[in-house]
């Protein structure tokens, strides 16, 4: 009598466990249900834009298309700006500071190219040619700095010139 009396025990013991882990578990799945439906409406946010404009000329854009379009730019009253924007195609990364610039493109086949110009009017440009499949073609422009070298050899000339120039007497 004594073991019908323990083993009815035992099995109402492990029913109240099973009870027990049962509600547990609904509880964990209502936790994890409601985290899964919070942010649902986050994920359908999409093509929402934010600009925020300050009195000064600073501006904080931040792009988001529907179909993966996402940009954010930064720009501050003088020209220095901060750029990165991605799609599903192509991917464009642009930093410009006092007038020098550096900007990295990927295009639709995986063409890569880079860029940078110097705020003497120098710029350097390479990139793949034929889909990104071809040899790298790179173009170098030093004309800004060979216009100040021109420009500062011309007026040591003009001033070398003008002190020794004979003066006629009488």
């Amino acid at each position: 009598m004594n073991t019908k009396k323990s083993s009815s025990k035992n099995t109402k013991t492990k029913t109240e466990m099973k009870i027990g882990q049962s509600q547990r578990l609904s509880m964990k799945t209502l936790i994890v249900a409601a985290l899964a439906f919070a942010t649902i409406g986050s994920a359908e946010a999409q093509g929402n834009n934010v600009t925020v404009k300050s009195g000064g000329g600073e501006t904080f854009e931040m792009k988001s298309g529907w179909f993966g379009r996402d940009s954010i730019k930064v720009q501050d009253r003088f020209g220095n700006k901060l750029e990165n924007s991605k799609g599903w195609l192509s991917r464009k990364k642009e930093v410009k500071v006092l007038g020098n610039s550096v900007e990295e493109k990927k295009g639709l086949f995986g063409q890569k190219s880079y860029k940078a110009t110097s705020i003497l009017g120098d710029k350097i440009e390479t990139k793949r040619t034929w889909f990104g499949l071809g040899p790298r073609q790179t173009t170098v422009d030093l004309s800004g700095v060979s216009s100040i070298a021109n420009q500062l050899i011309k007026k040591k000339q003009t001033a070398s010139n003008s002190d020794f120039t004979p003066k006629l007497t009488d």
